[in-house]
């Protein structure tokens, strides 16, 4: 009697897909994860009314967020999303030479982290140096402290690490979906054999 011809690959090589699919968005998970490090040094804060001591770098364009959402030494603000009469000012720290700031052209955005930004000012500066960053608001307008965030090049870091969580998901849902057809047309492959194999007449002995 012929022994029936094993069934290969077995029915647990379909486990692979959800694996793969189970990896993409593990890989999406550890872009964000490893993305806050990297948010939290783009951006220095500021506590609204204050001012910070800014090292910025000529040939950069950067950006002033204000965070409506936010965390500042271990305190959580939600300030609302409208900020009115807000005045800020950049000088430079060694002549006091006021630096330009100006409306954005077009808004940026973020929420990552329990934090979200919305822009407000942008501004480049001539050299090297140290700035004083200070920030106010008129008279009788918006009384409650708000925080501020200043960086440069957010908005490209947000893409990349964006970008690359989508190509995770989207890279393990595709070898799911390939490691799926590719066990199925094997299988289907190896019992179209042993129902041929079964169908052939006993050897002559």
């Amino acid at each position: 009697m012929q022994e029936p011809t094993p069934i290969r690959p077995s029915r647990w090589y379909y486990w692979l897909a959800p694996l793969f699919v189970a990896a993409g968005f593990g890989v999406f998970v550890l872009e964000i994860v490893l993305g806050l490090p990297q948010f939290d040094r783009a951006l220095t804060q500021v506590l609204v009314p204050g001012k910070a001591h800014l090292a910025l770098q000529p040939g950069k364009a950067y950006t002033v967020y204000y965070e409506s959402r936010s965390v500042w030494h271990g305190r959580i603000y939600e300030t609302g999303e409208s900020l009115n009469g807000l005045q800020c000012e950049l000088r430079s720290s060694d002549d006091g030479q006021m630096v330009p700031l100006h409306r954005p052209d077009g808004p940026t955005k973020y929420a990552v982290g329990g934090r979200s930004g919305n822009s407000v000012l942008e501004f480049s500066v001539p050299r090297d140096a140290t700035y004083d960053f200070s920030c106010g608001f008129e008279p009788r307008e918006h009384p409650q402290e708000v925080v501020l965030a200043v960086g440069s090049g957010l908005g490209l870091l947000v893409l990349k690490k964006s970008l690359l969580g989508l190509f995770g998901i989207a890279g393990g849902a595709m070898l799911g979906v390939l490691s799926f057809f590719w066990v199925y047309i094997l299988r289907d492959q190896a019992i179209a054999r042993a129902a041929a194999q079964r169908q052939l007449p006993p050897p002559v002995r």
